[in-house]
C-alpha cells in the first residue's frame, strides 16, 4: 500500500514537474516578443530610430510586432523630414540675409548718393519680406512632406492651400517671370564670376504653383549651375510651354553620383560645396518642391561638359 501511494505521489510530481517546464517554454515563447517589444520601445524611445523587431508568424504578436515596425518607419521619416526642413531653412535665408547685409553695410560704411540710398533702403525691405515669407512657406511644407494618401487628397481638395491661413497657395504664374526674377536675384553671384545669361524661350507659358516656393527651385537649380561654372561661362534658361531647361557648361556630374544629386546632404564635389558654401540641401529641396506641384525633373549630365536641367510642369 506504502509502495502504490509513493508511486502515486511519484507519478503526480512528474507530472507537476512536465506541466511546469510547459508552462515555463510557453510562457517564454510568449513573453519573450513582449520583452523584445518593450526594449525596442525603450530604444526608439531614447532616440534610436533605427530600432526595429522581428515579424515571426501571423498571429497576433506577428501584427502587433509589424505594426511596431511600421511606426518606427514612419517616426523615422518624419525626423529626417525635419531634419531637412531645419536645414533647408538655414539654407534658403542665407540669399535675402546676405542681400539686407550687403545692403545695411554700404548705407552704414559708404558715401551713397539719395538715389543709391534709396535702392538700399528697398533691397532690404525686399529681402525682410522675402525672408519671412520663405519661412512661412518651408514650415507649411512640413504638413506637405507625405504626399500620398488622405492628406494628399486634403491637400489637393482644398485647391492646393496648406495648413493653417493659406501658406501654399497655387496659382497661374508667368515661367518667363519666374526665370527672370530667379536670375535676378543671383545676378551678384553671377557677375563675380562674370557669368551670360541666355534665354532661349519659345513662347509665354505658365504654370501652376506657389510662387515663392517655384522661385527657390529655380533659385536653387540656377546657383547650382552658377557654383559648377568656371569664370566668364554661359548659362542657357529656356522654356517651351511645356518644360522649363537650365543648362551650364560647368563641371559636371559623374555618371555614378547622378542617381543620388536629390538624396538631402549628398555633394558630388564636396571639396568645391563646401568651399562655397554648399550644404547639399539645394536640389534635396528643390526635389521636394518638384513632387509638390505634381511636377517631374530630370538631370543629364557628363563629368567637364557641364550639366542640364529639365522640369516637366505641362
Amino acid at each position: 500500500m506504502v509502495g502504490q501511494v509513493s508511486a502515486y505521489l511519484g507519478m503526480c510530481c512528474g507530472i507537476l514537474a512536465v506541466t511546469a517546464a510547459v508552462v515555463y517554454v510557453l510562457l517564454g515563447a510568449v513573453l519573450r516578443p513582449l520583452q523584445v517589444l518593450t526594449d525596442a520601445a525603450a530604444r526608439l524611445g531614447e532616440g534610436d530610430l533605427t530600432v526595429r523587431v522581428p515579424v515571426k508568424g501571423k498571429d497576433e504578436l506577428g501584427i502587433l510586432s509589424g505594426a511596431f515596425n511600421q511606426m518606427a518607419g514612419q517616426v523615422e521619416r518624419k525626423v529626417e523630414d525635419l531634419r531637412l526642413l531645419l536645414g533647408a531653412l538655414t539654407h534658403e535665408i542665407k540669399t535675402p540675409m546676405t542681400s539686407i547685409i550687403g545692403y545695411g553695410e554700404s548705407l552704414l560704411h559708404l558715401k551713397l548718393t539719395r538715389e543709391q540710398q534709396e535702392c538700399a533702403v528697398r533691397g532690404i525691405c525686399r529681402g525682410s519680406r522675402r525672408l519671412e515669407r520663405l519661412c512661412v512657406k518651408l514650415l507649411a511644407m512640413l504638413e506637405t512632406y507625405d504626399m500620398s494618401g488622405k492628406a494628399a487628397d486634403d491637400w489637393k481638395g482644398n485647391g492646393g492651400v496648406g495648413p493653417g491661413p493659406g501658406e501654399i497657395r497655387m496659382e497661374p504664374l508667368d515661367v518667363r517671370e519666374l526665370l527672370q526674377a530667379a536670375a535676378e536675384e543671383l545676378s551678384l553671384p553671377a557677375q563675380e564670376k562674370q557669368i551670360r545669361f541666355i534665354w532661349e524661350i519659345s513662347r509665354e507659358s505658365q504654370v501652376r504653383g506657389d510662387r515663392e516656393l517655384m522661385l527657390s527651385l529655380l533659385y536653387n537649380l540656377i546657383h547650382n549651375s552658377i557654383k559648377a561654372s568656371r569664370t566668364g561661362g554661359r548659362i542657357w534658361l529656356g522654356a517651351d510651354g511645356e518644360k522649363l531647361t537650365i543648362t551650364d557648361e560647368g563641371a559636371g556630374i559623374p555618371a555614378e553620383d547622378l542617381p543620388y544629386v536629390w538624396d538631402a546632404f549628398f555633394m558630388s564635389d564636396k571639396s568645391r560645396s563646401r568651399s562655397e558654401g554648399g550644404s547639399g540641401l539645394g536640389l534635396a529641396l528643390a526635389d521636394r518642391i518638384v513632387k509638390l506641384h505634381g511636377m517631374k525633373a530630370v538631370i543629364e549630365s557628363q563629368a567637364g561638359r557641364g550639366t542640364r536641367v529639365t522640369v516637366f510642369y505641362g
